[in-house]
């Protein structure tokens, strides 16, 4: 009995990790797109200053666009990320089908 207990806490211990580190990596890519004005010291939403680079405009305009696209990817992996790690932890393995 106190065999299964441990066993029973350990994996909890494991998928309650798995949603910690899934949530903190959510919250730092919801905040990435906030910190590239704050690092760049710029006003827009731009990987590269329009001012002092020596990319053309449209190559940056890509290269943002691929990075937002990147950006929603990573978001929606994460939320089914925590959506699968929350339904594991919610499962109780004694009724589980035994297939």
């Amino acid at each position: 009995m106190l065999e299964k207990r441990k066993e029973d806490s350990e994996s909890v211990g494991k998928y309650q990790g798995i949603v910690t580190s899934v949530v903190i990596a959510a919250i730092i890519i919801w905040v990435a797109p906030l910190l590239i004005p704050a690092l760049s010291g710029s006003d827009s939403n731009s990987l590269f200053n329009s001012t002092g680079t020596l990319v053309p405009e449209e190559v940056a305009t890509n290269i943002d666009e691929l990075f937002q696209t990147v950006l929603w990817f990573a978001r929606i992996v994460l939320l089914f990320a925590v959506i699968v790690a929350v339904v594991m932890l919610r499962v109780d393995p004694k009724r589980a089908d035994p297939c």
